[in-house]
Order: C-alpha cells, then structure tokens, then sequence
C-alpha cells in the first residue's frame, strides 16, 4: 500500500471532482504536495464548469465526461469522491481488483490534522449543527476554530496553518464516514445528531447505515466522548454495542437552564442546539460567550431561510430539505396556514406521515419535480384541500402565490433531492428565491 504522507512525485487520481469542494480542495492540495494529478469525471466539463475554472492554471489533467480504466492503470493513489457509489462501481470493483491503492480526501484530512476535532453527524441536521457549535467555540475560546467536511469546501488546504491549539469542526456525511475505518484516526469528540433510515440505497440496510454513522467515534483511537441524539431503537442498540466495545463515553442532550433563546424557528433546531450544549458543557466552554453566539445565530441559507413578506404572504426557502422528513420538520417549524411547494428527486422514502402533516398544515400544496405525482397522490390520499402540478419551480411559484391568501406562508421544502433538475440544492434555492423575486419584484430579500 502506498504511503499516503509521501506524495511528492506520486501520480494520483482524483476520481470525481464533483461541484461541492472537496474533489477541487484535495485536487488543489495534491498540487502543491507535488503530485501529478489527473482528475477523472463522468460528468462532461459544461457541468462542473464552476470547479474547473477554480483549478485552472494548475498542472492538472483533466479526463472529463467518462471513466476510462486506462487513465488509473498507472495511477499510484486514487483519492475517491464520497459521492462515488462504490457498492454499484463497475470499475470501483475492477480498481479494488487491480489492487490500486485508493483513499478518500477525508481520510488524507484525518491522517494530517495536528489539533482535535469535534465531528457531526446523522441524518439530518447536521449542518446546522456544525455550524452552531463552530460559531459558539469562536465565541468562548481563544485561537482559531476551522469549519469544513461535507458542508463544502476542503480542509487539507488549511492544513499547513493549523497548529495544536487549533479546533476543529467537521460535518462528516455517511459517505465519507463509511472509509474512515481505513484509517486509524478517528476525531476527538462528535454529535449524532439523529439517525432515521436514510441512505438506503447507498447501503442496503438501516443496520449498515447505522453502523456506518458509528465510525465518527468508533477504531483504534476512539472518540472520547459523543452526543447522542434522537434514534430509532434499532440505532440505539446499535450504538450503545460499539460504544460499550471502544470505550467512548456516551453524552445525552440535555438544554442549558434557563433555556436558550433562540433565532433559529422549530423544535428540531432546539434539540440541536441542547445537542451542542451538552458538547460545550463537556469541554467546559458553556459560558456566557457561547449562549449568546448560539442564540444570535440565524441559520444558513437554504434552511428555514426566511425571506421578505410582500402582500401579506411570507416566503420561506427550505431547499436544503431532501427527505420528507425534513419537509415534516420544515412544517411543523412554521407557524400559520401554508402553501407548500414540495417535489424533487425520489429516494423511495415513505411520504405517509408528511403527507398527513400537509394535510393537517396546509391550505394547499403544489407538487413539482420527478416525484410530483407520488407527492399529488400522497396529498390527495391524506385530504389535502387543493392540490396543484408543476412542471418547474417557477410555474410552482406562481400556482403557489396564486393560492395564498393575506397571512399565509408559501414553505419551498421539497422533501427530495434536487438531481432531477438542478445540480444541488443551493441552485435550486436560488431557482426559488428567483422565481420570487420575478412575480412579487426586488422587494424580496433573505431577512438573514
């Protein structure tokens, strides 16, 4: 196997740039470690135009629209996107056969970090909570904390900056913990902020995706202390199995008293926000300093993001939302009568209980996307009053402003992800705020 600490000379393949950060950090970074690197993408150039162009001018090769077998015949590392499905990958399969060496941009991360790290993962949720707990540990502490992982955007970049009184806070997704165990460095601390079948597709079962999530704290250099949030029994006893059998030590959620007052809307927002707190209560770092930070946070862009009110209807971007459980949450969260725009890419998840939920919530519901017709016959099952078809988001906006009424919300929380139409959810985020903007004009504004 190669050893990744020496990459000087080495030819490495980035397989998949992808359009998030990591491929085009690690690419980036690889670089400068003098490495010869070729980047290899299904995706034609015209769709990661935005990654390419932030790379140009490096000696980097670029092998775009295919995944030809010869450009990692003689590669010594391959560095694999997360986002690549290798349980499906004919030639992920052909490359573990050849016996390339491979790892992931996490991992080479990990292996490098010279400060601790706290780590947040679960099924949804954990961007927010990533973010809350970073913004409270630049209030309460002295030094620099750095932010990265799944929320976009590498850190081996920032590496050669950091030193060991340095933090850092990574958003680890179940792609990029399910090769962790390659590696003996696991982070320091972490936060399940909750675990619900998700990601079955990717594996299979909810007992594997549940095990997967315990690589945040689990291996031969343990975490030593996790929160725990809310599981489904199965993933309870799941996580307290591999946590009785390293030795990480369990920390259950508990709010601060009195109770923090907080920007963020919704229920599930507190139950982050008492998840962090018991993290910052561990480390000794809940005073004064992180209660404000955390409450004066007012979220990210594209979740529960609220935007200006015209003619008495507000507007609320929830793009961020890609299972219907997040759409459920998104509801519950906003107070007053709705109109929902819902719809995206299917996961095959159950939409039963949103559906109910939109019943119960919402005056109307507009249906767009790949999945609108599973949406409108989920809607019409459970007795949603008027339900409405759209064939894209801004014929969505305009049934769903036609609908509202004075004192209504239109929610966009589209309960799927956004790969029928759009290349991630901030696209199709904006796609929303646009569509807005184009109706009600440039009064609209994020209130952010």
């Amino acid at each position: 196997m190669v050893d990744t600490r020496q990459l000087r000379g080495r030819r490495v393949v980035v397989w998949g740039l992808g359009r998030f950060g990591g491929g085009v950090g690690a690419a980036h970074w690889l670089c400068r470690q003098g490495a010869a690197v070729t980047i290899v993408d299904r995706a034609p150039a015209t769709e990661l135009d935005e990654s390419v162009e932030f790379l140009r001018g490096l000696p980097i090769r670029f092998e775009l629209g295919g995944e030809d077998r010869v450009h990692f015949e003689s590669a010594d590392l391959v560095v694999i996107n997360p986002a690549i499905p290798k349980r499906r990958s004919e030639t992920y399969a052909w490359l573990a056969a050849q016996g390339i060496p491979w790892t992931t941009e996490i991992n080479l991360f990990l292996e490098r970090c010279p400060c601790p790290i706290a780590a947040v993962t679960g099924s949804f949720g954990k961007s927010t909570a990533a973010t809350l707990l970073a913004t409270a540990l630049r209030a309460a502490r002295d030094g620099p904390v750095h932010l990265g992982g799944n929320l976009g955007g590498s850190l081996l970049p920032d590496l050669e900056r950091m030193t060991p009184a340095d933090v850092v806070v990574l958003e680890l997704s179940d792609a990029q913990l399910c090769d962790v165990p390659r590696i003996a460095r696991r982070p320091d601390f972490a936060i399940i902020t909750n675990v619900v079948p998700h990601h079955l597709d990717r594996h299979g079962s909810f007992e594997t995706y549940a095990r997967v999530k315990c690589n945040v704290f689990r291996g031969p250099r343990p975490a030593r202390a996790v929160v725990v949030g809310p599981v489904t029994v199965p993933a309870d006893r799941i996580i307290l199995s591999e946590l009785s059998s390293c030795g990480c030590e369990r920390l259950d959620a508990a709010p601060p008293q009195p109770p923090l007052a907080l920007s963020l809307i919704g229920e599930h927002n507190e139950t982050l926000a008492a998840q962090v707190w018991s993290l910052l209560r561990h480390l000794r770092y809940d005073g004064d300093a992180a209660r404000s930070a955390l409450e004066a946070f007012s979220g990210l862009p594209h979740r529960l993001e609220r935007l200006s009110s015209v003619g008495g209807v507000s507007f609320i971007n929830d793009s961020k939302s890609t299972s219907p459980a997040c759409t459920l949450a998104a509801i519950e969260a906003t107070p007053g009568p709705l109109i929902a725009i819902v719809g995206g890419s299917s996961a095959g998840e159950p939409l039963d209980d949103a559906a109910g939920t939109l019943a119960r919530r919402c005056r109307a519901v507009v249906a767009v996307g790949a999945s609108r017709r599973a949406w409108l016959e989920a809607a019409r099952t459970a007795g949603v009053a008027a339900v409405f078809a759209a064939a894209d988001v801004p014929e969505a906006v305009r049934l769903a402003i036609g609908a509202a009424r004075p004192g209504d919300t239109v929610l966009f929380s589209p309960g799927g992800p956004s790969f029928d139409q759009f290349p991630n959810f901030e696209r199709r985020g904006a796609a929303f705020r646009e569509a807005v903007a184009a109706i009600v004009g440039d009064r609209l504004i994020s209130r952010r």
